[in-house]
């Protein structure tokens, strides 16, 4: 039997996102990729950067879900990654869901035939859940709350291609009225994502 290859991790930093740091210049650097979910949100509801060296940066993750994937390059050592911003109809409509399906495991096929043994980490986060006291319009419970459909189809995906190392890094926000935004360094294996204050209670209606 083979040595067990070593997981190299990624780390995560939550930071609490004020009015006054919306414009932080961690999320505004000239050199940082944009995920821009908002260029095609009418069509494919989905964004991906392609799997390269450089850092990224995601912004508004509402309801959306986004997935940081960071591996090391077997050729030039160096750290390679690609991020996500997905919404939940992505999760909701079968031709959609396809699309996604078909550019995830386009990128993580990409990144794991790149990528050193047992360093991909993949992480997931992201999402907005709410607790409803009642359904009066009996609407299905998936698109009452696609938070968790969204997740496991994100890691059934992940685990198939890559095995271990798929996590959620944080939990679906409470805060209904200000979005997270993402920053990935590459370079350092670093995940920041800027999180608004949660609600001391959870909104029912």
């Amino acid at each position: 039997m083979g040595v067990p290859a070593i997981v190299v991790d990624m780390e995560t930093r939550v930071r609490t996102l004020r009015k006054s740091r919306l414009r932080n210049p961690a999320t505004s650097a000239p050199q940082l990729e944009n995920v821009n979910w908002f260029l095609n949100a009418d069509t494919a509801r989905h964004a991906m950067s392609e799997v390269n060296e450089k850092p990224k940066v995601s912004r508004k993750y509402d309801q959306c879900i986004g997935v940081a994937v960071v591996g090391t390059d077997a050729k030039t050592h160096k750290p390679i990654s690609f991020l996500t911003h997905q919404a939940p109809g992505v999760v909701l409509s079968d031709h959609l869901a396809r699309d996604f399906e078909e550019d995830f495991k386009r990128r993580l096929f990409d990144l794991k035939k790149r990528s050193k043994p047992g360093s991909i980490a993949v992480r997931i986060f992201g999402g907005q859940t709410v607790r409803r006291a009642h359904n009066p319009e009996n609407i299905p419970a998936d698109e009452l709350e696609p938070y968790p459909k969204m997740v496991a189809q994100v890691i059934i995906i992940a685990k198939r291609i890559v095995g271990q190392g798929v996590k959620v890094a944080r939990g679906p926000s409470h805060n209904l009225i200000d979005p997270q935004h993402v920053v990935l360094d590459t370079k350092r294996r670093r995940l920041h994502i800027f999180a608004p204050r949660q609600p001391r209670f959870w909104f029912k209606w």
